[in-house]
């Protein structure tokens, strides 16, 4: 988690779950986010999703992790800040796609740990023909 502007920022349900549907291991130093909802029975039901920390996503990456780096630019007279999470050359070829983010190997996100995620998602995934 992180916060900008007194405001808690965290990871999305949406990226955590793709992180659980690609095997990431769902026990560790992080938290648990629960989704709930009702069937048409009116049986509320729950899944448990863990949302690791930054430290446990780049452990997972392993040799296919280079580095995080922050970005920040001006746009219309205000300051706009992201982060890229870059991976390595061979993760790169690994993969065996052409381009990754206009050839530059990266991934972004509001906050580092969402940036890590979407890389660790775009190399675990299944690539076929990408």
């Amino acid at each position: 988690m992180g916060s900008r502007d007194d405001k808690i920022i965290m990871l999305s349900y949406k990226l955590a779950r793709q992180l659980k549907d690609l095997g990431f291991p769902q026990k560790g130093k992080g938290e648990k986010m629960a989704e709930v909802w009702g069937d048409e029975e009116g049986i509320t039901k729950e899944v448990d999703i863990y949302i690791p920390t930054l430290e446990e996503v780049i452990d997972e990456l392993g040799d296919d992790f280079e580095n995080l780096v922050r970005v920040t630019d001006i746009q219309n007279k205000k300051k706009v800040v992201w982060w890229q999470a870059y991976m390595t050359e061979k993760a790169f070829s690994k993969i065996g796609i052409s381009c990754v983010r206009d050839c530059c190997g990266y991934e972004c996100g509001d906050i580092p740990l969402d940036a890590v995620v979407r890389l660790y998602i775009i190399l675990k995934q299944p690539h076929e023909n990408i």
